[in-house]
């Protein structure tokens, strides 16, 4: 479990390539968080019609990169991570593709743009997202910890994080989580 846990802490998005596999893996951990949340599964053909998008962009504008990160490979070490990726609806993918100067306020724009997808797990990146009061999806926010006001290595590494927790949530052996 130790081994497990230790790569999947690392593990790259890429490591689930054709892009199909890393749609299904997404989708299936979108649909856990949606039961944890009471809210209606979604089948695999809506996945299907959507694209990979790295929240840390694959091309910051002028090759500047934020301050946090001593060199390129340290940044690309964040961008491929499978805590950096989100699954988005093309057209809003086209948008955030334009969110690429890390100087600015880039992060925040693309929080925006991710509230308007109909994809749970990247309106959780939105740090203001919530339905209602007091409701399944909010605690699970809280109880996940989705909190994001900004977004960088820190940030990654908390989400693949998450994702673990609800990898251990998805594929479980004869009803129980394998890490239990």
């Amino acid at each position: 479990m130790g081994e497990f846990k230790s790569i999947f802490s690392n593990i790259r998005h890429y490591a689930f390539n054709p892009l199909y596999r890393q749609r299904y893996i997404l989708g299936k951990i979108e649909n856990t968080i949606l039961a944890k949340s009471r809210m209606p599964l979604k089948g695999q053909d809506f996945y299907d019609d959507l694209q990979i998008e790295h929240i840390l962009p694959q091309t910051p504008k002028d090759g500047i990169l934020p301050l946090e990160f001593k060199d390129a490979d340290s940044y690309y070490n964040s961008v491929y991570k499978l805590g950096n990726v989100i699954l988005l609806e093309s057209t809003i993918n086209q948008a955030v593709n334009n969110f690429n100067d890390l100087q600015g306020s880039w992060f925040q724009s693309k929080q925006a743009e991710y509230s308007k997808s109909n994809v749970t797990s990247t309106n959780l990146i939105d740090n203001a997202f919530t339905i209602g009061q007091n409701t399944a999806l909010n605690r699970f926010k809280a109880d996940s910890d989705h909190n994001f006001v900004e977004w960088g290595s820190e940030q990654v590494i908390k989400r693949q994080a998450i994702l673990q927790e609800l990898a251990f949530d998805t594929w479980k052996f004869n009803g129980c989580r394998i890490d239990r």
